[in-house]
């Protein structure tokens, strides 16, 4: 059976794939509301899980779902990861809580990560960084002839899980000539160590 590979590496794979190349949480759909934008009090604290934790949790399910991911499943989730510290704390603590309850069904699909990914994306409330990062990197991507990628709103949501210092790095790469962004964007989102 396919192993399914960590969302934290596809997202910011798919944050790549923009400029480089573009659920069911415990049983039922998550809430709609908002989380704000340095998350609940209880998890809006600066430590948030580690990769390493979030793998765990992953392969944790996995076995408990019958999947039999395989003793070094943890180390190889951790190994594919982006530098956690461009991930969101309320991102990564309401991804966390998603990957410890979602169906088994969803696990066995290998859709487990995608599906958290999307759900506590869409909780997130919106940064003025964010804002300004889409707003700036729409206008770049039209001066560089990328118009599939000057869509604020996919980019509202493809980079809504990404921290504010992140995106001031990725804010500061638009400034760069056209060639030179899609490296700049990989090293500041943590897609290179």
């Amino acid at each position: 059976m396919r192993r399914p590979r960590s969302i934290l590496h596809l997202g910011l794979l798919l944050v790549a794939a923009g400029w480089l190349g573009s659920a069911a949480c415990g049983g039922a759909a998550p809430a709609d509301h908002a989380v704000g934008a340095r998350g609940d009090a209880a998890q809006a604290s600066e430590n948030k899980p580690s990769a390493t934790r979030l793998c765990t949790a992953h392969c944790d399910r996995l076995e408990s779902c019958g999947m039999g991911p395989g003793s070094d499943c943890v180390a190889r989730c951790a190994r594919e990861q982006p530098d956690n510290r461009v991930v969101r704390s309320d991102f990564a603590w309401h991804l966390l809580s998603c990957l410890d309850a979602i169906e088994c069904p969803f696990v066995a699909q290998g859709r487990a990560f995608q599906l958290c990914h999307e759900s506590t994306t869409r909780r997130l409330e919106l940064t003025p960084t964010l804002r300004r990062f889409c707003f700036q990197s729409a206008r770049k991507a039209s001066e560089c002839g990328r118009g599939n990628d000057a869509d604020q709103s996919a980019c509202l949501d493809r980079f809504r899980y990404l921290e504010d210092e992140a995106l001031a790095a990725g804010l500061a790469c638009l400034a760069k000539p056209c060639a030179a962004v899609p490296a700049c964007f990989s090293k500041s989102f943590g897609l290179l160590r």
